[in-house]
């Protein structure tokens, strides 16, 4: 394995509920940046990333029964700054798609050399995304295509609108979604379906970005999590 040179200013945090490879994976973290740890449990990760503040995680995907891409947008909202690196034996498209869409900054396959976590984690400390190659031949991800569209300033989502978004926000499935809204799953697609071609934003990500600013004057209306 090459020998990279320590950079202990920058933190890692190694998120995975397999103990011996988190330990593996942080040990070798450790030799190249600042490790702050691991996390075996999804539910602790949140107060761990509030109290240690880390640049970077380095996340699987699955944890038992739980995806942690459905937590990304929660998980981001205690530490902004924060970057997720996922790590997963799962790279489908949909998948790898959807860790992008909720906050993700790259994707490493575990079939791929462990020297690919340190090259997603310095193209993303220099503001990047990266998809590794295993990743990127299995799942056929392009990275590249950005959605820069700025809507008007006088386009706000209707009130069924910015409830799916607000609960979107959450990191909820479509049909937890439409579950919470009491309204059928294609009723949620429709409402999406109506807000991209209102904004002309097509990412679901940018899309709930875009509603932050509806969504903040509404925090204390009901569809939040209980």
């Amino acid at each position: 394995m090459r020998n990279y040179p320590q950079d202990p200013t920058l933190s890692v945090l190694v998120a995975d509920d397999d103990t011996a490879f988190a330990q593996a994976l942080e040990a070798m973290m450790a030799h190249w940046y600042y490790s702050v740890g691991i996390v075996t449990q999804l539910a602790d990760l949140t107060r761990r990333i509030r109290a240690a503040k880390p640049a970077i995680v380095v996340l699987d995907m699955k944890f038992g029964d739980h995806s942690s891409v459905a937590r990304l947008p929660e998980l981001r909202r205690h530490n902004p700054a924060t970057q997720f690196v996922m790590y997963s034996a799962y790279v489908r498209p949909e998948y790898v798609e959807a860790a992008f869409e909720n906050g993700a900054s790259a994707y490493v396959s575990k079939l791929d050399d462990l020297e690919e976590i340190h090259a997603a984690i310095e193209a993303v400390r220099a503001g990047g995304t990266y998809v590794s190659p295993d990743v990127h031949s299995r799942a056929h991800v392009d990275r590249h295509a950005t959605d820069t569209h700025i809507p008007a300033d006088d386009i706000e989502p209707t009130p069924q609108q910015l409830a799916v978004l607000r609960l979107l926000r959450y990191g909820y499935p479509i049909a937890v979604v439409a579950e919470r809204l009491k309204i059928a799953v294609k009723t949620v697609d429709e409402h999406l379906h109506q807000t991209k071609l209102r904004t002309g934003i097509n990412s679901r990500a940018r899309l709930i970005r875009w509603a932050e600013k509806f969504l903040d004057r509404t925090r204390d209306q009901p569809g939040g999590p209980s």
